[in-house]
């Protein structure tokens, strides 16, 4: 058996935690690439330690057989499918298996026909679909079973919160962390620019108008605007495009070949193809008879093929998950690969504020860092890491001090927005007003549902309780550094004093003479305060 890696193990103890502190439902983020699935296959090898049955449920048919083996092989036991002709779990003969995988169209319909005790335990991968009624309507007939979702994306573009389902998420491992930790392959960006129009493309759902998109994008100059930064900068490595459509895809495969003079350059596939044609193609394209791989949804999610050294974006998008998932496929590490190309195309318009390959890091740069990051990345090639680090310095180099604006406890309203929400019943007036009286932002007050103000409120008395300091001084003190989290009532006091002396200008002497003070306190004990 393989060793887990750290954040594997991290992963599975933040979930068990979960469960132990009464939790039925779990969420955990992991980039794409960096081995779910054994996450999800240790969790039900302990399951079945125990005596327990799991069910893993998977929103794609076509992967469903592959995760059976894979789970087979690291439980040293058969796994059963459920899953159009296979019935093994709602109608079992001769083999009665305790670990099952099933897809959620054929579970959908025949779970009513297996026992509700069954599952001890419940996977669900690519998690981030579960707010679908199909999912829900499982989850609520099998409700006594603990519930594990795993997935590379825990936000949507349409801004349906996983909170309807999951209660809490436990623990992320995003992408940029894998690409630091050497477990994903670097990244490079080039942005292109194009004279396409998007300005009037219209906004969906969080996202832009797939219509508006198809329409525009399949225009014989979109087309050449596009296939030629294709071919000339994948230089003839393993590339995945993605379309906007189905007849987008097949034209933008069309517009490879012909522009790069080779018919084999590129091929379209999408889910009408029969799934022996798509394996053979499938292993075509893996053994290199085409350069490129073209398509729209299909392969966005669950498609192994390590080698990609190029990923094209050929359906811009304001989804932060989406772009993320397609910018996985190229993230996996492969012998003789030492980075990804990703390939951008931005219009003439800069109002939509499309996803770059950038933005992935967003959830560990600062935004003034990211915003001069975008810039270099648009004509420099290098590596997006050394890019961002060289950004961080131009930005230190650019401030006299620091002034860092944070809602102290923005951690707690991060946390809380994956609570259940009674479908996103709305914070009270009542409920708005106290939160605005004991020192939250009004912009962060504003997007609350009531059960995740309540919480925020029975936060704010714990804290009292405990004679922590207020979401104001915690406010000041945060502004110099300083994590306010433990921080007495008084000596969140004193520190503001210093602040007030200073008139709130965070500068290195200030930051000084603040930690010296933290030191004494923290030795004397809040007497001297």
């Amino acid at each position: 058996m393989k060793s887990l890696r750290h954040y594997q193990t991290g992963a599975i103890e933040a979930a068990l935690d979960g469960f132990r502190q009464g939790l039925k439902r779990v969420l955990v983020e992991c980039a794409t690439g960096t081995g779910k699935t054994v996450l999800f296959s240790e969790m039900a090898r302990r399951c079945r330690a125990k005596g327990g049955n799991v069910l893993i449920i998977n929103e794609r048919e076509t992967l469903v057989r592959q995760i059976a083996e894979n789970v087979a092989e690291w439980c040293k036991e058969p796994v059963g499918v459920e899953m159009a002709e296979s019935r093994d779990l709602s109608s079992p003969t001769m083999f009665s298996p305790s670990i099952v995988c099933a897809s959620i169209q054929s579970l959908s319909g025949r779970f009513s026909a297996i026992p509700f005790t069954w599952p001890t335990f419940i996977v669900i991968d690519e998690a981030h679909h579960a707010v679908a009624a199909t999912y829900r309507k499982v989850l609520d007939y099998f409700s006594r079973a603990f519930v594990l979702g795993v997935t590379a994306t825990a936000d949507r573009g349409d801004n349906v919160a996983l909170g309807h389902v999951f209660q809490k998420l436990v623990y992320r491992y995003p992408i940029f962390q894998g690409i630091k930790d050497g477990f994903l392959s670097p990244i490079r960006q080039c942005l292109v620019r194009t004279k396409i129009d998007f300005s009037r493309v219209r906004v969906t759902a969080g996202d832009l108008n797939a219509g508006d998109l198809d329409e525009l994008l399949r225009r014989e100059e979109a087309l050449a605007q596009i296939a030629d930064p294709i071919i000339r900068e994948s230089q003839g490595r393993p590339t995945m495009v993605f379309a906007v459509s189905v007849e987008h895809t097949y034209d933008l495969a069309r517009a490879l070949n012909q522009r790069s003079g080779n018919e084999n350059f590129a091929i379209g596939l999408d889910g009408s193809v029969p799934i022996e044609d798509r394996k053979e193609c499938i292993r075509d394209v893996k053994a290199g008879k085409y350069s490129a791989l073209v398509s729209c949804d299909l392969f966005i999610e669950g498609f192994d093929w390590p080698a990609v050294e190029c990923v094209a974006i050929a359906r811009p998008t304001k989804s932060r998950a989406k772009y993320t998932q397609m910018v996985g496929r190229g993230t996996r590490l492969s012998p003789g690969k030492s980075s990804c190309l990703i390939l951008d195309f931005a219009g003439n318009s800069d109002r939509l504020q499309l996803m770059t390959a950038v933005d992935i890091f967003a959830g560990d740069v600062p935004e003034d860092v990211l915003k001069i990051a975008k810039k270099k990345a648009e004509t420099d090639p290098r590596d997006l890491p050394e890019l961002i680090e060289e950004a961080r310095v131009e930005v230190r180099g650019q401030v006299l001090y620091e002034l860092i604006e944070r809602d102290p406890f923005v951690g707690a309203v991060d946390t809380l927005s994956l609570a259940r929400s009674d479908d996103g019943t709305p914070a009270t007036v009542e409920q708005k007003k106290r939160l605005l009286k004991d020192g939250f932002r009004a912009s962060n007050v504003e997007r609350l549902s009531f059960v995740q103000a309540e919480a925020l409120l029975e936060r704010v008395k714990d804290r009292e309780a405990r004679g922590l300091c207020t979401v104001r001084q915690a406010r000041q003190i945060a502004k110099a550094g300083i994590d306010p989290e433990h921080v007495t009532k008084a000596v969140g006091n004193a520190l503001t004093i210093e602040l007030v002396r200073a008139g709130f200008r965070v500068t290195p002497d200030v930051r000084r003479r603040l930690a010296a003070k933290m030191a004494v306190l923290s030795a004397v004990g809040e007497k001297a305060c």
